[in-house]
């Protein structure tokens, strides 16, 4: 890539997979591993552009042209390499402040491969990974219309931590993380429609709640977290080093809920452990805080909503919710169910009323008799006047 003071030197490779049946629009399935160096540095697998042309990448050399120009033009020189480069020049062109990119964005040019499958000791990171989770939970809210909540999550990979040098350790041991959330809603041409940051409600699971519309929802969703912390460089504690934590996942539209009165509906299901007492109700109003790893000792915490029930004498509803689990080493519930005849399948019903056409229930089970091991769970609530039932399908691991 020429360039008037400096050059670069890249390459990148593209794995696919053998059948084309994984190769969609979104580009899943496909994995771009990007390589580059600037001048005499290091030839290097790097996550993006942005990290490969940082804003220290001159190390004091003098250079017309500031970095993020720098992005644009070498953007614009990958752009008809792949689609995915295409789409990020489009992107930082349009960005309404500018130039400026973000750290949030720094994981849309390749897919992590290295950071999934590489071994720890072996792999050089630039940045410190985030366990971020993205829960969607869709609802109907008291006048019957449909909303969704997007329950966001995150830890950073301390993992990792074993693999840094004996300084920065102890360090990033002591970091307070205090994560910021991006959640970016774009169109099918990558125009910018909505941004909405949020900041973590507590300290302990920094957890953070988007309630949209689900019309609002397209397929160009993104949602990232990022937090930095500046600690005294190793060869000279005078001078700072900015180490960011980042992690990024891709959001697709949301099928709303039914609005029709005449049929029964119900929301997702909130999966997980009793809400902690650190997170406030006024913050987080579900009593389960979504969490598929489980110990064995804990009790599986579902959390959902009823609408449409049909009432009856006194105005009250009367429903049933029975609930099915089975290991997923084994066959599904539905092809156990309609195939054979003995079913290996821990089962409960309970009945339930509500004075009113609408229900909020919080189930807890007692999951100590299981293994280890992954689990689907099927839970179906019947309506014992109108005979109408509505199932939703969950899963949970139980770790130890």
């Amino acid at each position: 890539f020429p360039y008037p003071s400096f050059s670069v030197e890249y390459e990148f490779w593209v794995y696919e997979p053998l059948s084309n049946e994984k190769l969609v629009e979104n580009m899943e399935g496909r994995v771009l591993y990007f390589f580059g160096k600037v001048w005499d540095s290091k030839y290097k697998l790097w996550d993006s552009v942005e990290m490969l042309i940082s804003n220290r990448f001159a190390n004091g050399r003098r250079f017309s042209g500031s970095a993020a120009q720098i992005r644009i033009e070498m953007y614009d020189h990958l752009k008809y390499d792949d689609q995915v480069f295409a789409n990020r020049a489009f992107e930082i062109k349009t960005f309404p402040r500018g130039v400026d990119t973000r750290s949030q964005y720094l994981r849309m040019d390749k897919y992590d491969p290295v950071k999934l499958y590489g071994p720890k000791e072996k792999t050089s990171f630039e940045y410190i990974p985030v366990i971020l989770s993205v829960n969607t939970f869709r609802q109907l809210d008291e006048n019957n219309i449909p909303v969704v909540s997007f329950i966001v999550s995150s830890v950073p990979d301390e993992s990792i931590y074993e693999f840094t040098d004996d300084y920065y350790r102890s360090l990033l041991e002591q970091f307070e993380y205090d994560p910021a959330y991006t959640l970016i809603v774009r169109d099918e041409n990558w125009n910018e429609l909505d941004r909405y940051t949020r900041h973590s409600l507590d300290k302990t699971y920094h957890l953070s709640t988007y309630i949209l519309d689900p019309e609002s929802t397209t397929d160009n969703m993104s949602l990232s977290v990022e937090s930095n912390i500046e600690m005294p460089a190793k060869e000279n504690s005078d001078s700072l080093v900015t180490l960011p934590f980042l992690a990024n996942q891709k959001l697709s539209a949301v099928q709303p809920l039914s609005t029709d009165i005449s049929q029964l509906e119900v929301s997702d299901l909130i999966t997980g452990i009793k809400t902690p007492d650190v997170i406030k109700k006024t913050n987080y109003p579900y009593p389960v805080f979504p969490d598929v790893n489980l110990d064995r000792g804990e009790n599986l915490e579902v959390y959902m909503e009823i609408y449409n029930l049909t009432t009856g004498s006194g105005d009250r509803a009367n429903y049933r919710i029975t609930v099915e689990i089975e290991s997923r080493k084994k066959e599904g519930i539905l092809s156990r169910i309609f195939q054979r005849k003995e079913k290996d399948i821990v089962s409960v019903s309970s009945t339930y009323s509500s004075d009113s056409n609408r229900a909020l229930e919080h189930v807890s089970f007692d999951i100590s008799g299981l293994e280890p091991a992954e689990y689907e769970f099927r839970m179906t609530v019947t309506d014992l006047l109108s005979g109408q039932y509505k199932a939703r399908i969950g899963t949970f691991i139980i770790v130890h």
